[in-house]
């Protein structure tokens, strides 16, 4: 029988297949999403909760609810996602409807629970410097599992339609995994194939027969997409606003001028020749998983080693000055953050899966006692004030870069804007005590929604306000 459990969150859950909630770790829309723990086994997962009905509970505030049109799409979304067993795909495990007029689950916050793999290693994007990118060698590592589970995901007569970097997770070893199927469609049925007609997902990503009238062929959607994935892991940003003449840049690359200027010429010979065969504005000619397959540079191994995987990933934000402030080098912890023993054994369980590639890429940090904290999050920083004065600063620097009416302060700041794509981002900023004596806070700015590599270009805005800086712990 499921039962409901209560989370740090002082919120009543129910459980999916004995996983048990435990913090928000992210949100979006009209879903929330938590990691999970297993009692019995010890194993972590995470848990989308999608709202179908305004839940009553004061704890969790107003969310936005799913509406019919949502719900039918998550319908879909719940029975490609379960059919994908893939290394590359991030995993679904189960799914839970939950009625609080279902007998044991009265208290529990009612909707749609997803069991979900959890991604342990966060974000690919947000381990990447802006304008930056990473070496090509692990670019060819990451865009190889790419098409490995995008291939997967052909053969089962599915097109993704929303490769971009937000859908881009990694495994606590740093493999990459395809998430959110929210937008996928069916376009092979028993051999039979037909053309697609919704025009969707984000414009620096979304494919230029889009926007024209009429059908499109489904793989070179997803193909195009996969060389804006490239493109923006080689250069650490994408090649334009969007696919249409009202983008300068692209209206540069349709004539061949856009190639003359860097970043593209910093590009080499057979990478480059890949982002031409996939950005080939004609979809009839556009390269095929096969050609891509085929090509040299895939068809020679990525020299990246597993041992060093976090470590060259990283290594723009190192050289940057990024990962300074996530794990300041210069001031050593004088205490750990208090934890209760539910704390204690869940963090116990997640320390199962720290793996050194999280170590390497900096997600866990040293305590005093000796234990380590993992945090998924690298848009973390400390100060040498409390938070109350922390937060006070914050809603200064906020207020520089932020529209009013986009700006929630409370507890936490939330908040959204448009990033430098023109394309909507939001999320919330956390003030809690640091682990630097009585007066230092940790402050985590955590993305809901939105591009990785453009919430961390506001990160690092925020840490440069003349409010903040000079307290800033590095």
């Amino acid at each position: 029988m499921t039962m409901s459990n209560s989370s740090s969150t002082g919120l009543s859950f129910a459980s999916v297949r004995g996983y048990l909630i435990w913090e928000q770790i992210g949100s979006g829309g009209f879903s929330k999403v938590f990691r999970a723990a297993n009692e019995q086994s010890g194993k972590v997962a995470a848990v989308k909760l999608v709202f179908l009905s305004q839940p009553n509970n004061p704890a969790l505030g107003p969310v936005q609810v799913a509406s019919e049109e949502d719900i039918k799409l998550l319908k879909k979304e719940v029975q490609v996602h379960r059919t994908m067993k893939h290394v590359n795909v991030l995993e679904f495990m189960d799914s839970l409807l939950v009625d609080q007029r279902q007998k044991g689950l009265e208290h529990s916050v009612p909707g749609l629970y997803m069991l979900l793999e959890l991604a342990a290693g966060g974000d690919l994007f947000d381990k990447i410097a802006p304008d930056v990118g990473v070496s090509e060698e692990l670019a060819k590592f990451y865009f190889t599992q790419l098409v490995s589970g995008l291939s997967y995901i052909h053969s089962k007569g599915i097109c993704h339609r929303d490769l971009k970097p937000e859908n881009l997770l990694l495994s606590s070893e740093g493999d990459l995994k395809i998430s959110d199927f929210g937008l996928c469609a069916v376009y092979k049925h028993q051999g039979k194939e037909r053309l697609l007609s919704g025009r969707c997902g984000s414009l620096p990503y979304v494919a230029p027969e889009l926007n024209a009238s009429g059908g499109y062929q489904a793989e070179p959607v997803d193909m195009w997409g996969a060389g804006v994935v490239l493109f923006t892991l080689l250069v650490g940003n994408t090649p334009w606003d969007e696919p249409t003449l009202n983008s300068p840049e692209f209206e540069a690359y349709l004539s061949g001028e856009l190639l003359k200027y860097e970043p593209w010429t910093k590009i080499s010979r057979e990478p480059l020749q890949m982002l031409l065969g996939l950005l080939d504005v004609n979809p009839k000619s556009r390269w095929t998983l096969q050609q891509v397959a085929g090509h040299p540079w895939l068809l020679t191994p990525s020299q990246v080693s597993r041992t060093r995987l976090g470590q060259e990933l990283t290594q723009g934000l190192r050289q940057t000055g990024h990962m300074d402030l996530v794990n300041p080098r210069n001031t050593q912890p004088i205490r750990a953050p208090n934890a209760s023993q539910f704390v204690s054994q869940y963090t116990s369980q997640l320390s199962q899966i720290a793996s050194q590639f999280m170590q390497s890429a900096g997600m866990l940090s040293q305590n005093p006692n000796g234990t380590q904290d993992m945090n998924q999050q690298l848009t973390r920083f400390y100060t040498r004030l409390p938070p109350q004065d922390t937060s006070a600063r914050m809603e200064i620097c906020i207020q520089h870069l932020v529209k009013k009416e986009h700006l929630d302060f409370g507890r936490t700041i939330k908040l959204g804007l448009l990033d430098s794509r023109k394309q909507w981002m939001a999320g919330e900023i956390t003030f809690t005590d640091g682990p630097y004596g009585d007066h230092s806070t940790m402050v985590q700015v955590l993305k809901a929604k939105g591009d990785p590599l453009e919430w961390r270009r506001f990160f690092w805005r925020l840490t440069k306000m003349a409010e903040l800086q000079s307290y800033i712990i590095t």
